[in-house]
């Protein structure tokens, strides 16, 4: 499955910068529609660690109007979290109609977590990503369209990335220990987020797999991929209400 996001795509400087102008274009058109339509859209993204999850979001947030979008970072769940249903925390998240949320980690990060360290059993793990099925499934008929965005690089490719981070005093704060012990089992992350992916790639709620070694490359193709879901979600909700 992630071999796809593993043939070295890029995108060069001045191809980049040709293509911005026109995609933010489209991007705010896009979000102005949305804001009078009947739809939300929630946007999941997800991979592995050093992939620039958080890099890409904060890019496409300059890309749009950052009224209208909400941005959380799911981290461990607090102990009023941890009283309650698993996805009450997901819920208080939701955005309202109108609008985006970016979720960077999401009711994904868990199931695969503990499977990855095997903490979950194959037939919990299976029972895990059912409940998403359906929780996803459920957010589509309610009119919360998800996307799911899967940023991915190879195993040296990660150890390079973290490398370069750890070593520029800059960005050295990002990398944290958890990075580089999950890291250490990139594998069976690998094989764990391939079942998760193929489980849970529905008709409501596919999932897109961008190659994140290129920053350019791994931004204009995110960018693009929301543009198509804002535009057929504002298309579906505008036909479902006539």
């Amino acid at each position: 499955m992630f071999e796809t996001a593993e043939i070295g795509n890029a995108v060069d400087k001045a191809a980049y910068k040709l293509e911005v102008p026109k995609l933010r274009e489209a991007l705010i058109n896009a979000q102005k529609e949305l804001a009078a339509a009947p739809v939300s859209v929630v946007i999941i993204m997800s991979g592995v660690e050093g992939a620039g999850k958080t890099e890409t979001v904060n890019k496409l947030l300059e890309w749009l109007d950052a009224r209208g979008v909400q941005v959380h970072a799911l981290g461990d769940s607090s102990d009023e979290e941890r009283e309650r249903p698993p996805y009450w925390r997901i819920w208080r998240l939701l955005p309202p109609s109108g609008r985006l949320a970016f979720l960077i980690g999401s009711w994904y990060t868990q199931p695969i977590v503990d499977r990855a360290f095997e903490r979950l059993d194959a037939s919990a793990f299976d029972e895990a990503l059912d409940r998403v099925v359906a929780f996803e499934r459920m957010l589509s008929h309610e009119g919360t369209r998800v996307l799911k965005l899967w940023l991915h690089l190879s195993k040296e490719a990660q150890q390079r990335r973290l490398k370069e981070l750890e070593d520029d005093p800059r960005t050295a704060w990002r990398v944290t220990q958890q990075d580089w012990k999950f890291a250490k089992r990139y594998d069976a992350f690998r094989r764990v987020s391939e079942t998760a992916l193929r489980k849970t790639d529905t008709a409501e709620a596919p999932w897109h797999i961008v190659e994140a070694t290129d920053p350019h490359y791994r931004q204009l193709t995110v960018a693009r991929v929301l543009l198509e879901t804002l535009r057929s979600g504002i298309a579906q909700a505008k036909e479902e209400l006539r």
